[in-house]
């Protein structure tokens, strides 16, 4: 399976962004991470793995990204409103530089976003707030409390 590692400094977070590239043709696949991970943590998990007869036969490619989440959302010294600001930082990121990498590369327009507990979150979020450019969500949610 191709695997490629990249990264540059993202002008919308001010710090150094990772990635990691799985495969080289169909369906690109933005992979979130859960709660406070980092972008090796799908292939660490062995999700990546999981998915390797499909990106080899150019099914999908697998783009697994950084989060902010410790800088954002679980950063419990920050106030609320600097989370929020942090976050929203982060989906401009997303929105306006990876995104325009994924789909520049990928050679496509029907991406697709998934993650598991907090990275589904995200998912769900992106999807939401990009419905232009996000085709599909696939969502793993987390422990949810009984209703």
């Amino acid at each position: 399976m191709d695997r490629d590692y990249g990264a540059w400094t993202s002008p919308s977070l001010q710090r150094k962004m990772e990635y990691l590239w799985f495969g080289n043709r169909g369906r690109p696949v933005l992979m979130f991470p859960t709660s406070m991970g980092r972008f090796y943590q799908n292939e660490d998990f062995s999700l990546v793995g999981s998915l390797s007869g499909k990106v080899d036969a150019g099914e999908i490619q697998l783009i697994c990204v950084d989060s902010v989440d410790e800088e954002s959302w679980y950063n419990k010294s920050a106030s609320p409103a600097d989370r929020v600001i942090r976050h929203e930082q982060y989906d401009h990121y997303l929105r306006h530089e990876m995104i325009p990498f994924i789909l520049h590369r990928a050679g496509r327009e029907d991406l697709a976003a998934s993650g598991a507990s907090f990275g589904a979150y995200h998912a769900a979020n992106l999807a939401g707030r990009c419905p232009d450019v996000v085709r599909k969500a696939i969502l793993f949610p987390g422990a949810c409390a009984p209703g």
